[in-house]
């Protein structure tokens, strides 16, 4: 009797011990597992034809050089947009069509000659698709419109390019990576980083699930920036096995998959890291740096860039008691003309561009809104 129930309780053990190992091999051999992390990711879909795979970590894509596409646009219900925009602008089935072309450099816009002319003073625009000009022409981004304002500014003998690296969905990690990228590549001037998203990083859709594993392989820290829910009661890491064991990851997502889209996790963790390193290295070269809040919600501070962040590296866009057009995320090619030429007054206010005569004052140009104290 003792002997059968050691076998019994061997075989137990066995089955403790093998279970485990077992699932874990399956998961890899059938690549489950990678199914399983791919379809909790976050993705963006927009105007995915200018944009590509990036071999620059972290990015995970960028706008495809020499890229073009036509679309179209539809709104919703509650949208303020349409009616703030020109008559006709919008076809007979509510859509809106627009053009986009990827210049040489992987800008949105035209494509500047390189090496940067003497008489040139050059300006990288870095943000996601409220810059990137979603539903919008070419001309009609918040760079376009900066560009044109800037050209009436500078002496007659300057000339200001503003090149758009605006991409949808990115965050201020993917900006500052790639504004380090550019800034040893392009030699700007200048380098304005528009910030409106927060939250974890997208990745672009349409891919083999090896390549998204790899991502993760190569940056673990992504497990802690796409599966650490801010609002989840439980605080502890419960992500730091998942590099190692397909099996707990699989569980884990299963645990929290219905949170993930309600609750987004924060790359803020990189960020925190990466925009000091930025803007340490762009004060050695001799590049100014701005951070620009967009109109929208309170947490696009100073504060959200990073902590102690100083002032002379910041300014917001936000006016209050504004129509409700003004606030989206997509606004009209009105309200992103307005945001072109008040950045570039500010620009010019604060000796950031070269200007010809006295730059104008807040009141001189006119726009309507109380400023946040």
């Amino acid at each position: 009797m003792l002997r059968f129930a050691g076998r019994v309780l061997s075989f137990l053990a066995f089955l403790l011990i093998a279970t485990p190992l077992l699932g874990e091999a399956a998961l890899r051999v059938t690549g489950i597992a990678d199914r399983t992390l791919v379809d909790s990711l976050y993705f963006t879909g927009y105007d995915h034809p200018v944009h590509r795979i990036s071999e620059t970590p972290g990015l995970f894509y960028e706008l495809a050089p020499g890229a073009t596409m036509k679309s179209e646009t539809f709104y919703n219900e509650v949208s303020p947009v349409p009616a703030d925009l020109p008559p006709g602008d919008l076809g007979d089935d509510g859509a809106r069509r627009y053009t986009v072309s990827i210049s040489e450099h992987g800008t949105r816009g035209p494509a500047y000659p390189e090496p940067k002319a003497r008489d040139v003073f050059r300006i990288h625009f870095h943000g996601a698709s409220t810059l990137y000009g979603a539903g919008m022409n070419n001309h009609e981004t918040i760079a376009a419109y900066l560009e044109e304002a800037l050209a009436g500014l500078v002496p007659k003998d300057r000339r200001v390019e503003v090149w758009n690296y605006g991409t949808s969905a990115y965050v201020l990690t993917q900006m500052g990576l790639l504004a380090r990228r550019e800034m040893r590549d392009h030699d700007p001037d200048l380098i304005l980083i528009l910030h409106t998203n927060t939250g974890r990083r997208a990745f672009l859709s349409e891919m083999e699930d090896d390549y998204y594993r790899e991502a993760f392989e190569l940056q673990p820290e992504l497990y802690r920036e796409n599966f650490i829910l801010d609002c989840e009661e439980w605080h502890r890491d419960w992500t730091q096995l998942m590099p190692y064991s397909r099996l707990y990851e699989s569980i884990l997502l299963a645990k929290i998959r219905g949170k993930l889209r309600e609750c987004r996790g924060s790359s803020e963790e990189t960020q925190f890291t990466l925009l000091p390193e930025l803007l340490a290295e762009a004060d050695e070269r001799g590049v100014e740096l701005l951070f620009v809040a967009a109109p929208g919600e309170p947490s696009q501070s100073r504060e959200s860039v990073y902590p102690d962040l100083p002032e002379e590296r910041f300014f917001s866009l936000q006016l209050m008691d504004r129509e409700a057009v003004f606030y989206d995320a997509h606004p009209s090619p009105r309200i992103l003309k307005e945001h072109g030429i008040r950045l570039a007054g500010e620009l010019a206010r604060r000796g950031l561009v070269p200007t010809a005569g006295t730059p104008p004052t807040r009141e001189e140009e006119g726009f309507q809104g109380r400023i946040p104290e």
